[in-house]
């Protein structure tokens, strides 16, 4: 592991799963890509 790299979590992920799920029909999020804010 990257030192000073904050990993993520699953809530980390779960959020972010659920910030798409909740996207309006006019929204398709076709491919996400989740990194640690300071790796991305």
């Amino acid at each position: 592991m990257r030192a000073g790299l904050t990993p993520l979590t699953a809530t980390d992920i779960a959020e972010a799963i659920a910030f798409a799920a909740a996207a309006p029909p006019n929204i398709k999020v076709a491919e996400m890509v989740v990194v640690p804010v300071r790796q991305g």
